[in-house]
């Protein structure tokens, strides 16, 4: 009898830590969505991904130098994965 209370315990500690994990995932993402609309609306998402400058204060905003970055950093450390 007492172990069907362990497991009932440690079922209910499981679904709570999954509800929590989820709902703290989907808060994440709700505040990445909302605090990034105003920077899709007033350049457009081609404008921002293809911009090449970068300058947060003046409201200049692209991500080609950041993609770029990433895919260079990337390709670099690959290289010694083929070796």
């Amino acid at each position: 009898m007492p172990r069907k209370y362990g497991e009932k315990l440690v079922e209910s500690l499981l679904f709570i830590s999954a509800i929590t994990s989820i709902l703290i995932m989907l808060l994440i993402f709700y505040f990445l969505i909302h605090e990034s609309l105003p920077a899709f609306s007033a350049l457009g998402l081609f404008d921002l991904i293809s911009g090449s400058k970068w300058h947060p204060s003046g409201d200049i905003y692209g991500f080609l130098p950041l993609i770029t970055a990433s895919m260079l950093c990337s390709t670099i450390m690959m290289v010694p994965c083929f070796r």
